[in-house]
């Protein structure tokens, strides 16, 4: 038997889907994943992962595009899979918003006023 992080395959149930000239992954890639002609297994894109492409990279209430896989972060949180916290002067991103929690006498959406 072979395990996947969702599936157990039979060595019989993998050898049929390799044998089949048209190779389908299952389960079947979504999020414009496709499926490696040698191994069955899907290959994302962005930041999307996984046996089918199903999970999204991105942090902090970061969302994927499901056509690109690119990280829509929120609040000022950036960078590839939104963990990049965008306050300024000591102030920290708060993981759910993105909004800044600043310290001392720095205000304004970034601290930096």
């Amino acid at each position: 038997m072979y395990y996947d992080q969702t599936h157990l395959f039979s060595k019989r149930k993998l050898n049929f889907l390799r044998q089949d000239s048209r190779v389908t992954c299952s389960p079947p890639c979504i999020h414009r994943g496709t499926c490696d002609p040698t191994t069955a297994a899907c290959i994302c894109v962005g930041q999307w992962s996984g046996v089918a492409c199903a999970t999204c990279g991105c942090q902090n209430g970061g969302s994927c595009n499901p056509v690109t896989g690119a990280c829509t972060c929120v609040g000022q949180w950036s960078g590839t899979t939104c963990t990049t916290c965008g306050c300024q002067n000591g102030g920290s991103c708060d993981p759910a918003t993105g909004a800044c929690t600043c310290v001392g006498p720095w205000g304004g959406t970034t601290c930096t006023t």
